[in-house]
């Protein structure tokens, strides 16, 4: 996914200076709107199977269940951030 590229305007004459929090809210309107993941599948599986390898030599997963460990992972990095987020706002 491409982030969009915030220009100075210099086609409009005005010039406007973006922050560095202006980027970071476009960025963040860009993720909201996608349903991407924001962990790629193919090394998400490949560490989760490194580290179950470790504890449980052999194991074996099915689709389903690495997909649904994904969502659960992504979900608690998302709600993680989103407090930390909250916590920059309020100080």
């Amino acid at each position: 996914m491409r982030l969009p590229v915030l220009s100075s305007g210099s086609n409009s004459g005005s010039s406007a200076d973006y922050s560095t929090l202006a980027v970071a809210l476009v960025a963040n309107r860009v993720f909201q709107k996608s349903a991407d993941p924001l962990i790629h599948s193919a090394p998400f599986a490949r560490l989760l199977k490194e580290i179950c390898a470790d504890i449980m030599p052999g194991m074996r997963f099915q689709r389903s269940a690495i997909e649904i460990l994904h969502e659960a992972a992504e979900s608690f990095v998302v709600s993680h951030f989103k407090g930390r987020l909250s916590r920059v706002f309020l100080i």
